[in-house]
C-alpha cells in the first residue's frame, strides 16, 4: 500500500464522524485513498480494533499511513482512550499536526477527555505545540472547549506547563478568544481565575450591566478599545448567536440566521436586554451616521429590529463610504432575505440624504486627536487604527493625521497617510450623492 499525501485546500473532501475531521486534496490523493481515509475514521469512530487492523494490513508503513489520514485525531477527538493508546503503540505521532495545525491533544482537550489528554501528554505531548502558529491547545480549548468537562482539561494543561498568559507567539487574551467564540464554559473558567472583562468581553459574553459600569467607571474606555467602531458589529454577531442558541438545529436556516417566525422574536429580546448599552455607547461616541458595515451585518443577519435601531440613530446610506452602494443589493444577494429586512433597506434607502459634517465633533474623534500627540508610539499607532473606521466623521481630524505623516515612526506615517487617502475616498463618495 501506498504512503498518501493529505493536504487541506479550500473545496477539499471532509469527513466528518463523531467529532472526526480530515481533510484530503483530490489533486494528490487517488479514490481509493479517500475510501481508506474514510473507513479507517469509521472503524475508530465504531471503537472497532479488528477492522483498523485489516485496514492497516499490508501497508509498507503504518506510522505513514496513521499520519497522513489524521488517524490519531479522529481517536483523540472521539476520546476513546483504548484506541488512542493502540494508535500511539502502531506508531501514531503524539505530536503531528494536521491540516488546521492542530495536534491530537487540542483535539482532545476541545473535546472535554481528559483521560485522553493525560494519556497524550504522559506519551511526550508538547502542551504548547503551536505556538509558533498562533494556535495551542489551551487556545482551540478556549475557542472550541463548550462541554462542561473542557473546565477540567483546560486545567490539565496549565498544571502541565501551558502558560495561561501567554498561551502563544501571539499574546491575545485567553478571555478574549473565549469571548469570540461565544464559548460561555471557558470564559466563567477564566473570570473565576481572576481575568478581568473589558468593554468588548463584557458586550460579548452578554453582561451588559458589567459593560454599562466599565463605561461608568473608565472614562477612556470605549477609546481605548481596539477599533470602537466595530463594537455595534460586535453586538450584532453577538445578539445573532445568542437566539440561536434558543433554538433547536431544526429551526435554522442554511445561512447565518434563523427561520423568520423564530428570529425576530428571539433577537428582539436580547436587543432589548442590551439596548441601554448600545445607546449609551452611541453617546460616547461609536459612529452610527457613518457605520455602514454594522447596518449591512444587521441586514444580512436579518435583524430588523438593531437594523431599525441604527436609522433611528441617524445611520446614512450616503456617508456609509464604498459600502453604501453594497446596501441597495443586498436584497439580491441574500438567499433569505425576509420581507422585514426588505423593509428596513428600502427605509435606509428613502432617509438617505447628503452628508452635512455636524456641528459638534464626535467625542471619540475629539479624544483621537488629542491621543496622536501621545508620547508612546503605540498609543498614537492604536489611535490611527482605530480612526480608520469613522469615515467622513473623522474629517476634523485631517490635520492633526497630516502632522502625523511627519511622525518619526514609519509605521505611524503610512497608517496616517492610509486613513488620510480613506476620508479622501469617501468625500468623493459622498459628493457623487
Amino acid at each position: 500500500m501506498q504512503a498518501f499525501k493529505i493536504s487541506s485546500y479550500v473545496g477539499a473532501t471532509i469527513v466528518l464522524i463523531c467529532g472526526c475531521s480530515s481533510m484530503s486534496s483530490p489533486e494528490d490523493a487517488a479514490p481509493e485513498d479517500f475510501v481508506l481515509e474514510e473507513r479507517l475514521h469509521e472503524a475508530i469512530s465504531d471503537r472497532d480494533v479488528d477492522k483498523i487492523n485489516s485496514l492497516l494490513e499490508g501497508s509498507d508503513s503504518v506510522p505513514d499511513v496513521l499520519r497522513e489520514t489524521e488517524a490519531l485525531h479522529c481517536a483523540a477527538g472521539c476520546g476513546d482512550i483504548s484506541i488512542v493508546q493502540f494508535l500511539l503503540d502502531l506508531g501514531a505521532e503524539v505530536d503531528q499536526f494536521n491540516h488546521e495545525k492542530l495536534t491530537p491533544l487540542s483535539k482532545a482537550v476541545a473535546e472535554g477527555h481528559k483521560d485522553v489528554a493525560q494519556l497524550l501528554i504522559d506519551r511526550g505531548a508538547d502542551v504548547s505545540a503551536g505556538k509558533d502558529y498562533g494556535y495551542t491547545p489551551l487556545m482551540h480549548c478556549a475557542a472550541y472547549g463548550r462541554a462542561p468537562e473542557c473546565r477540567a482539561t483546560f486545567d490539565l494543561l496549565v498544571e502541565n506547563g501551558a502558560d495561561i498568559h501567554q498561551p502563544s507567539r501571539d499574546p491575545t487574551n485567553l478571555l478574549k478568544t473565549a469571548a469570540w467564540a461565544g464559548n460561555q464554559v471557558i470564559a466563567e473558567h477564566l473570570l473565576e481565575r481572576g481575568f478581568e472583562l473589558d468593554l468588548r468581553t463584557a458586550l460579548l459574553l452578554d453582561r451588559p450591566e458589567e459593560a454599562l459600569d466599565i463605561l461608568q467607571t473608565d472614562p477612556d474606555a470605549v477609546a481605548e478599545t481596539y477599533v470602537p467602531v466595530r463594537l455595534l458589529q460586535d453586538a450584532i454577531i453577538m445578539v445573532s448567536d445568542l437566539a440561536k442558541r434558543h433554538r433547536p438545529p431544526e429551526d435554522r436556516i442554511d445561512t447565518r440566521g434563523l427561520k423568520s417566525e423564530q428570529l425576530y422574536e428571539d433577537t428582539q429580546t436580547v436587543f432589548l436586554k442590551h439596548r441601554a448599552l448600545f445607546e449609551k455607547l452611541i453617546v460616547l461616541g461609536v459612529p452610527v451616521v457613518t457605520n455602514g458595515s454594522a447596518f449591512c451585518d444587521a441586514a444580512m443577519l436579518a435583524h430588523p429590529c438593531f437594523a431599525q435601531f441604527l436609522l433611528d440613530h441617524g445611520f446614512n446610506v450616503n456617508a456609509a463610504g464604498q459600502i453604501g452602494p453594497f446596501i441597495k443589493v443586498i436584497p439580491m444577494s441574500h438567499k433569505y432575505c425576509p420581507e422585514e429586512i426588505r423593509a428596513v433597506i428600502d427605509k435606509a434607502l428613502a432617509l438617505a440624504r447628503p452628508f452635512t459634517p455636524p456641528a459638534e465633533t464626535n467625542p471619540l474623534v475629539r479624544r483621537y486627536i488629542e491621543m496622536l500627540d501621545d508620547s508612546d508610539s503605540k498609543v498614537r499607532s492604536r489611535t490611527i487604527v482605530n480612526l480608520q473606521g469613522f469615515g467622513l466623521l473623522a474629517l476634523p481630524a485631517l490635520d492633526a493625521l497630516k502632522k502625523s505623516l511627519d511622525d518619526e515612526d514609519p509605521l505611524i506615517r503610512a497608517g496616517a497617510q492610509a486613513t488620510i487617502s480613506g476620508i479622501e475616498d469617501d468625500i468623493l463618495q459622498a459628493r457623487k450623492k
